[in-house]
């Protein structure tokens, strides 16, 4: 699913609101389970694809084209809450304004796959084939304004709250935080709160590729440095292999 994960001051006031509400933890329109945050780190064991946070305005005014751009009401401007107006409009379209969103955006994503630029090529078959495993969810638009990552085995990449993402392909071991706070906005048919998505993303959180590293005095020893006290994560060499 595109996911986002609460920050400690928001799990706490999100999973305090909810225990007011009378919500049970088991519900499945619960949102806060706990009041703890959940950054994360996924090792990538295979080849491993993902979506993490937004692309730059200009690249993602690029990949929509004229008449997709004006129909989200995408603007170029340099204004930080940009991403979250033209995301906002995405996941509230409904009946034939939706129909007539999602028509345009496979016509985009058809054009794109055939591309003779890489990235674009790549964004625009991602989408198609999320349109084809989730139809009719706006979410399969995606690959067009979030960033693609592709990382090979042996590379770790860090999520930190805020960060709206979604693992979409390949094997990885993920370590995080003791939390099962997840705010989805698509790719799911599990509880979509896109009030609270909208409140929870943070634009300015950025994802980090983790490379693997070794002590000096211990080169059968591998880690992958993680901007938090929550976890570590090491991998041990035995014998001479």
């Amino acid at each position: 699913s595109i996911q986002v994960h609460p920050g400690k001051g928001t799990a706490q006031e999100g999973f305090e609101r909810e225990e007011d509400l009378g919500i049970p933890r088991n519900s499945p329109l619960r949102t806060y389970r706990d009041a703890n945050h959940k950054p994360e780190l996924a090792l990538a064991l295979s080849p491993f694809k993902a979506l993490c946070g937004f692309r730059a305005l200009e690249e993602v005014s690029e990949l929509f084209g004229p008449t997709l751009s004006s129909m989200l009401g995408l603007s170029r401007d340099r204004d930080a809450g940009e991403p979250l107006k033209f995301l906002s409009r995405l996941l509230r379209l409904e009946g034939q304004e939706m129909q007539a969103l999602l028509r345009e955006a496979g016509a985009r994503a058809l054009l794109l796959s055939g591309s003779e630029d890489g990235a674009a090529g790549e964004a625009g078959a991602t989408a198609l084939r999320l349109s084809r495993l989730h139809p009719g969810d706006p979410g399969a638009l995606a690959p067009l304004f979030m960033n693609l990552l592709l990382l090979e085995p042996g590379q770790g990449l860090y999520i930190p709250p805020g960060l709206m993402h979604s693992y979409l392909e390949g094997t990885i071991l993920e370590v995080m935080a003791s939390s099962d706070n997840v705010v989805r906005g698509g790719l799911s048919r599990k509880h979509i709160d896109v009030d609270e998505l909208l409140r929870v993303i943070d634009p300015a959180a950025r994802f980090g590729f983790l490379n693997k590293s070794s002590p000096a005095a211990r080169p059968d020893i591998e880690t992958w440095p993680c901007p938090v006290e929550d976890f570590a994560l090491e991998r041990i060499r035995l014998g001479s292999e």
